[in-house]
């Protein structure tokens, strides 16, 4: 009688499963891929550092401290730069604490109140170490493990616990580097209006 109606279906648990994959140069004939682009060093620090100022979280830099992130202030702590010889090593570091701080409740609203040496609080670092790893690709930062074995091993022991907590930590990973980098690409856009306003040029916004 042409009037809409509603039907309850009820979807099945998510399946696991497997297949064989290939690196390409194990395909015959197939030609190489071009190698990435690595953008230069200064536009990749630049892009590290607005991926983290844009997040919304209070950032102070402590000469000689450590870094983290306080989820009861919103406020995310790190050294200088310059105590580093490797800037990659810091702007890893950097996006690595607010991947943290993306999880406030303002933000991604994650569960940031498990105490460190907890397993909630083991997972949640999982979750950030899997963003901030996707995310230094995506910038052309360099990505080198940071964590120690017994991190590793504790990661190992609650993965085989809860089978879908991985696919749970990647889909939020996934999360948090989309909020980090619309967060940057919203403020290279301003930043790229203001300018043309500033050259007397009409912005367009695309």
């Amino acid at each position: 009688d042409g009037q809409t109606q509603q039907k309850l279906v009820r979807y099945q648990n998510p399946q696991v499963f497997t297949a064989p994959v290939f690196n390409a140069a194990q395909i015959d004939n197939m030609p190489p891929p071009e190698p990435r682009p690595v953008p230069p060093e200064l536009e990749r620090h630049e892009r590290a550092e607005a991926s983290m100022h844009n997040v919304g979280a209070t950032i102070r830099y402590l000469p000689g401290g450590g870094a983290y992130y306080d989820p009861t202030t919103d406020q995310i702590t790190l050294p200088e730069r310059g105590q580093f010889a490797d800037p990659d090593k810091f702007d890893q570091m950097a996006v690595y604490v607010t991947a943290h701080a993306t999880g406030h409740s303002s933000r991604l609203k994650r569960d940031l109140a498990d105490p460190p040496g907890s397993n909630g609080y083991a997972l949640q670092e999982f979750r950030a170490e899997m963003a901030t790893l996707m995310l230094c690709s995506q910038l052309g930062v360099g990505y080198k493990p940071q964590r120690s074995s017994e991190d590793i091993a504790l990661w190992a022991k609650l993965l085989e616990k809860e089978h879908k907590e991985f696919f749970q930590a990647a889909f939020d990973a996934e999360k948090i580097v989309g909020f980090m980098r619309e967060r940057r690409q919203s403020s290279e856009l301003t930043s790229e209006q203001q300018a043309a306003q500033s050259d007397g040029l009409q912005s367009v916004e695309v």
